[in-house]
């Protein structure tokens, strides 16, 4: 029987691979040491990503991202006096 996980957290991840899982849904929590692992099984991931909206960026996300963004030029010329 082949069985696909919708994991939430890393280590709900790392059991799911060492129990044998055949795939693994939603693979946001996941990081390198999960992907080699289900490498070395073959098990398959399958990720759902989304877009980075506001919609779909937490608060926290959105100030990372905010404090990153490059300032953009005036389109409005600034008078001079």
């Amino acid at each position: 029987m082949k069985v696909a996980g919708h994991v939430q957290t890393k280590a709900g991840a790392m059991r799911a691979i060492e129990a044998g899982i055949f795939s693994i849904e939603h693979s946001g929590a996941l990081d390198d040491e999960a992907h080699k692992a289900m490498a070395r099984k073959g098990i398959w991931r399958v990720g759902a990503e989304t877009p980075l909206t506001e919609y779909h960026t937490t608060t926290s996300e959105q100030a990372r991202l905010a404090s990153n963004a490059k300032p953009t030029a005036s389109k409005t010329p600034t008078p001079t006096t």
